[in-house]
């Protein structure tokens, strides 16, 4: 259901593939949770073993960033 909410047409397949809908929205519920900045998130996912866990991501996993975090909230 998120997926239909936060559905956005991409121009073309050339970059990256996008962040899961899911796994930005529980960044979002960490963030408000531990009232932590965009950066601080971003920081705190890569150094925090529990944000990870949380956010269902591997330690060689790419992390989304303070732009991207930024831009799922507009």
């Amino acid at each position: 259901m998120l997926n239909k909410v936060r559905s956005m047409l991409r121009k073309s397949n050339v970059g990256r593939n996008p962040f899961d809908n899911m796994l930005v929205c529980k960044a979002l519920v960490l963030q408000h949770l531990y009232n932590q900045p965009d950066e601080q998130l971003e920081y705190q996912i890569r150094d925090r073993f529990t944000f990870c866990w949380f956010v269902c991501l591997d330690l060689e996993d790419r992390t989304p960033d303070t732009l991207t975090i930024w831009l799922f909230c507009q």
